[in-house]
């Protein structure tokens, strides 16, 4: 059966054949309309009960639902399409950043109006069962995050496609939670189609100046007027004030509690080359290559984000509200293990993979367990090529498990190597500080 939705002060009328979205106020024109006719009228006279009133009503939402396309379009309808297919999906409990832990997904009460009209950008926010954050964003229709299809993605189709809470979308950022289950992130600037989906089916946004888009994509660069760039992130708790420059003209915006999250959104500024706007989503602490210059928080403190050197992390402000996690770090003697190494046939997918027929086979039984995404068995191996090969495990280990890797061994010669048990626990902020963990052995081997 149809049905109606009164959520966010509008109707949201499903109709199966057409599955559309019909503003509020339209609808309510459409339903009058209806109960204007000399059948309706005839049938209110006729009938004063509760049980012929509600016929009525139902007969008019029925009629209302059989409307034309034509007419549904003159009062402004927007389609439902097919929910998106997430190009990462949440679901594996145990591996990668785990699963969508449950009840964890929630749209923020922050958004930003789209230069060119139309829904709104919001922002989501999901946890996991590996310790892990993430920030999804999206163009936002009666509390649902999602994209348009056009500038290319969902085959242009017009309509609205939801992003399912278990899955990542193209512009989805992640990072380990601090000891408070908070997730402090930002992105500088990320230069995404209007559509808010920059997946692979959609257009590709311009190259820098002297640059080219060659192969397949390069019929598919977005036209300027649907190139959007956004600047968004949480800043924690105790975020009051964020002063911000573009277009020329400075403002000030406050920060939505309690995540102190906020979302800009604009056009990409004529002459402006893209080089100069961003390197992609720069995910941070704090907001380098942005609008932003200054955020100021409750206790007093104000970071001037030009007075920080996001390369070297040299000055940085101290956003108050991060908690370090103060899980102790194991001992060399609580990991050590004895490293094996051996030279083996790679099977033909890895060998295409390694670029390499030989390979070496890596192992060893963990004495530590691994349950969460902030820490991992690292191996780092510097003798096969100019660079060095760093691998580290993706998934939860219990102890007595055995950890093994296949690295390349393309050329004769000795490979050596060591093991570590990483982690991104740091005492103090910055988050994003990482420092080598204890050593669990070393390994070398002579390949024929």
């Amino acid at each position: 059966m149809n049905s109606l939705d009164l959520a966010m002060g509008r109707v949201v009328a499903v109709d199966p054949a057409r599955e559309a979205i019909i503003d509020r106020d339209a609808a309510e024109a459409l339903l009058e309309r209806v109960l204007a006719t000399p059948a309706a009228r005839a049938t209110r006279r006729s009938r004063s009960c509760l049980r012929h009133r509600n016929t009525v009503l139902a007969a008019a939402l029925l009629a209302l639902l059989l409307l034309t396309a034509a007419a549904l379009a003159a009062v402004g309808v927007i389609r439902l399409g097919a929910p998106a297919s997430a190009p990462f999906e949440l679901n594996a409990p145990r591996f990668g950043l785990g699963a969508l832990a449950p009840g964890s997904g929630r749209l923020l009460p922050v958004s930003s109006a789209d230069p060119a009209g139309g829904p709104r950008w919001g922002m989501r926010v999901v946890s996991t069962t590996r310790g892990v954050g993430c920030i999804d964003v999206g163009r936002v229709l009666h509390g649902r995050l999602g994209a348009f299809g056009q500038d290319g993605a969902f085959h242009n189709d017009g309509r609205f496609h939801e992003f399912p809470a278990h899955g990542l979308f193209g512009g989805a950022v992640c990072a380990n939670l601090d000891a408070n289950g908070r997730l402090f992130d930002t992105v500088g600037s990320d230069v995404v189609p209007a559509s808010g989906d920059p997946g692979d089916g959609s257009c590709r946004t311009p190259p820098p100046p002297g640059a080219s888009i060659r192969g397949p994509d390069a019929g598919r660069v977005c036209p300027m007027a649907d190139v959007r760039v956004l600047s968004y992130g949480l800043l924690g708790p105790y975020a009051r004030s964020i002063t911000y420059t573009l277009h020329g003209h400075r403002r000030t915006l406050v920060p939505t509690p309690p995540e102190g999250a906020y979302l800009i959104v604009s056009r990409f500024p004529r002459g402006r080359s893209l080089r100069s706007g961003s390197s992609g989503a720069s995910i941070l602490p704090l907001p380098w290559s942005s609008p932003i210059d200054t955020i100021t928080y409750s206790n007093g403190t104000a970071c001037h984000i030009a007075a920080t050197r996001p390369r070297t992390l040299a000055g940085q402000c101290k956003p108050p509200g991060y908690a370090p996690i103060t899980a102790r770090r194991p001992t060399h003697a609580q990991v050590a293990a004895t490293i094996h190494a051996s030279v083996v046939v790679a099977p033909p997918a890895r060998a295409r993979e390694l670029a390499s027929r030989r390979a070496i086979l890596v192992s060893f039984t963990a004495r530590v367990a691994v349950t969460k995404a902030a820490s991992a068995y690292e191996l780092v191996e510097a003798t096969s090529s100019p660079l060095a090969v760093f691998v580290e495990t993706t998934q939860d280990i219990a102890p007595g498990q055995t950890v093994s890797w296949l690295l390349p061994a393309p050329r004769p010669g000795t490979y050596s190597g060591t093991v570590t048990f990483g982690t991104q626990v740091s005492p103090a902020y910055p988050i994003y500080t990482y420092s080598p963990g204890p050593l669990v052995g070393h390994f070398s081997i002579h390949v024929p």
